[in-house]
């Protein structure tokens, strides 16, 4: 069976004891009636996940936190918070209640090996997960926590007796569901092209899998946002060109509302692309990413300059905080440090763009003011490296 931990097992997952945390710190932090921040920081093997109360605290711990392995994803439905353990193959539900986070039903048990790997939920009683392990998509009752079935993609796959179209990552627009597929040969070897199939979400059939050579590789691991859908209810797909390390194009495609076919008129790249204010005015591909607004996405560019030879994914400060709007395919260099792969996270809080970052000012989360284009800096110290935010 293929693998996908390369590139992400080291940036994301890679372990966090550089963070310097005292985890065992014993103080019991004084909780408000309200709260309104979900996030997760990672210290060696697992992942804290916890609330904290808004963007004026001075920093966070993982006293009161839940503690889950350092794969655990967050995915957000109404006022409950699912954790997708990839290492596991488990799916963890919880509710907020004010200030806490409570444990909600039963846990599921997902397949064996199904390196699971995003979340997409199209109402109360159904939800989609990617499987890239086994190659299926699996169908869930949200509410019940329950599988009601898995969709097989094995036909879809394309490489030479290949069943596995490695599923990574997933978006709903109307009744469609929309599934990057990775298409990988093997390791750091991907086939040409990016991938997406399309399901019925009333039937759950797949209706068809569109393709476009101008990219490769399709899709991120977790929710690091390698598929959006803007005001226009366009749908925008980063193709990593696996980060890098082939020569596939990294790029961003489209597919326009009312269509179901990638447009041809459109393709906005991150590599060979001039970039002004970087060492050596070039980037390889985009990390994380968050969408806004009017076309504008926040996210990190690897910066290859900023990193060793061979790469150092300890150490290396090579992710460059950035705007890209991808209306006018311009870049916007943001006066914020750059950071390590592994505390590299992206939300929305109202008018602020929260980066989670270990910069030169700290690990933390450090703001920047997209209406008034005010950059903030380090504003929250976290204990632990931060791996996911989200106004809740």
């Amino acid at each position: 069976m293929k693998t996908k931990e390369f590139l992400l097992m080291s940036l994301a997952t890679i372990s966090i004891f550089v963070s310097a945390c005292d985890k065992d710190d014993p103080s019991s932090e004084k909780r408000e009636n309200t709260t309104t921040c979900l996030h997760s920081v990672v210290i060696d093997d697992h992942s804290y996940i916890d609330l904290f109360k808004d963007l004026d605290v001075e920093k966070t711990t993982t006293s009161n936190s839940l503690i889950h392995s350092k794969s655990g994803y967050l995915y957000t439905y109404k006022d409950y918070v699912f954790v997708l353990e990839e290492s596991t193959d488990k799916l963890f539900k919880y509710k907020k209640n004010k200030n806490t986070l409570e444990k909600s039903g039963n846990t599921l048990i997902l397949p064996a090996k199904s390196k699971t790997n995003s979340i997409v939920f199209y109402n109360d009683n159904k939800g989609y997960i990617t499987a890239s392990g086994t190659g299926n998509i699996i169908v869930f009752n949200p509410t019940n926590m329950t599988i009601e079935k898995e969709i097989d993609l094995s036909k879809f796959a394309i490489g030479e007796n290949d069943n596995n179209p490695e599923p990574m990552g997933a978006i709903i627009r109307g009744n469609e569901l929309y599934i990057a597929l990775w298409q990988t040969k093997s390791l750091l070897n991907p086939n040409p092209g990016s991938h997406v199939l399309i399901i019925d979400t009333k039937t759950d059939k797949p209706i068809k899998m569109v393709s476009d050579s101008r990219a490769g590789m399709v899709g991120c691991d977790g929710p690091t946002g390698g598929l959006f859908i803007d005001e226009k209810e366009d749908l925008y797909f980063y193709s990593t060109g696996c980060f890098g390390y082939s020569d596939e194009n990294d790029g961003f495609l489209r597919i326009k509302k009312g269509e179901t076919d990638f447009d041809k008129s459109y393709f906005f790249p991150i590599k060979g692309q001039f970039i002004e204010g970087i060492a050596e005015n070039t980037a390889s591909f985009s990390y994380y990413k968050a969408y806004v607004e009017n076309g504008k996405v926040y996210t990190f560019l690897n910066v290859p300059a900023n990193a060793s030879n061979p790469p150092d994914y300890v150490n290396d400060k090579s992710m460059q905080p950035f705007e890209l709007d991808v209306y006018n395919k311009t870049f916007h260099k943001l006066d914020l440090p750059p950071t390590t792969g592994w505390s590299a996270c992206i939300g929305i809080y109202d008018d602020f763009v929260v980066f989670g970052m270990s910069g030169e000012q700290g690990t933390g989360y450090y703001l920047y003011d997209y209406k008034t284009k005010k950059v903030i800096g380090k504003k929250i110290s976290t204990q632990g490296a931060p791996f996911f935010f989200k106004k809740f």
